[in-house]
């Protein structure tokens, strides 16, 4: 009803994968914050309770895969540089750990979870 609804006109409508504030500081109902030194990823932005809440499969399988690489999991995602990106980039966590000075790249943004 809404894609017809738009038809002719100048908006289209957006299906997204995740949720748009993922991983972003607040993003769990209730608020969980990220435990880097004792949840089973370590990861500075995600939270527990957001990936296994209630289910301690999904808790488990995370710890044995980061017990099993011997550190955790880490993507370093480029940036899009235009006018306006300094360079180098250096991406910040409030609440890092040491991880983006171990496992960041320059120009990248750091992923872990």
């Amino acid at each position: 009803q809404i894609y017809e609804a738009l038809q002719g006109t100048q908006t289209f409508p957006l299906s997204i994968a995740t949720f748009p504030r993922l991983l972003s500081p607040g993003y769990t109902e209730p608020y969980f914050p990220p435990q880097p030194e004792t949840s089973a990823s370590r990861s500075l932005f995600c939270p527990d309770e957001a990936i296994c809440y209630g289910h301690p499969r999904f808790k488990t399988l995370t710890r044995n895969i980061r017990e099993r690489r011997g550190e955790k999991v880490v993507i370093n995602l480029p940036i899009y540089k235009d006018k306006n990106t300094p360079s180098p980039f250096i991406d910040q966590a409030p609440n890092d750990d040491g991880s983006l000075v171990k496992y960041g790249k320059p120009d990248h943004i750091y992923l872990d979870c």
